[in-house]
């Protein structure tokens, strides 16, 4: 932010705020090149710098801070590339949950935290967060409790997302949707 790369908090870390959750994993989608902007911000917080996918342009930063960690485990910050708009990225990405976005000026300047739960329950209604993109309807998937793919070619382009789908299912309590059931 800082440095004026346009810059969003995507993914697993704003579907878990909206849900309430902890999470150490925070994933920022730049606009820029991921692997030579994570190295910096390495050495700038004192972590450590993993390359993820050369090809994708996606890198780590590991970072273990007893203090602030949720349950003493280490932050992982995962940097993408995504070039033209966020929306572009947004697309690409495996399920409506997960297809969630805030600029991170945006995050930063109106933080949103959730009650503390101790309840498995999620939120009846999860909470609606200043500067949300959601262009595939995510929001409503998350106060529905479903899983759902993002487009019919999103579960082809990387396998993993099929055992994915199964895992967030068990671990958020959501029902997969009827035709990402059969996509997978």
């Amino acid at each position: 932010a800082e440095q004026g790369i346009k810059t969003y908090v995507v993914g697993g870390l704003v579907r878990d705020v909206l849900l309430g959750r902890n999470t150490a994993d925070i994933d920022l989608a730049i606009a820029a090149d991921a692997l030579e902007v994570a190295p910096r911000v390495a050495a700038a917080l004192g972590g450590k710098y993993v390359l993820l996918d050369k090809v994708n342009r996606v890198g780590r930063v590991v970072l273990f801070d007893k203090e602030t960690s949720s349950n003493n485990v280490p932050w992982k910050l995962d940097f993408s590339t995504f070039e033209g708009d966020i929306e572009q990225d947004l697309v690409r990405r495996d399920f409506t949950i997960n297809a969630l976005a805030i600029e991170l000026n945006q995050f930063l300047e109106h933080p949103y935290t959730p009650p503390r739960s101790t309840a498995k329950k999620r939120c009846a209604t999860p909470p609606q967060l200043r500067g949300l993109i959601d262009h595939f309807n995510g929001h409503d998937d998350l106060r529905r409790g479903v899983i759902r793919a993002v487009t019919e070619t999103a579960l082809e382009s990387d396998t993993t997302r099929l055992l994915r789908a199964v895992r967030l299912a068990a671990e958020l309590g959501f029902t997969i949707e009827k035709k990402t059931e059969t996509l997978i």
